[in-house]
């Protein structure tokens, strides 16, 4: 789910969720170890062939303890 907020002129803001599935097969799906989920926020700037958008997320849970709990990301164009 994203929320978009408008902002100045061309920019906007996001507020989003995300699930999803990480497995080298389909049976990660039915494991719990396998699902991934990420809450977080963001930035777009919005240019004549599609939003440039810069995005910080937080992991629900990590599976290690050596992991980061969040990362960011830096993307062109719309993410559906």
């Amino acid at each position: 789910t994203e929320i978009r907020i408008p902002f100045y002129t061309d920019f906007d803001g996001v507020l989003f969720s995300d699930i999803g599935v990480l497995g080298a097969d389909h049976s990660a799906f039915l494991l719990s170890d396998g699902l991934l989920g990420s809450s977080g926020l963001g930035i777009r700037l919005r240019t004549s062939f599609g939003p440039l958008r810069c995005d910080i997320g937080w992991k629900w849970h990590k599976h290690e303890l050596h992991e980061r709990s969040w990362a960011w990301f830096l993307s062109f164009g719309h993410s559906f």
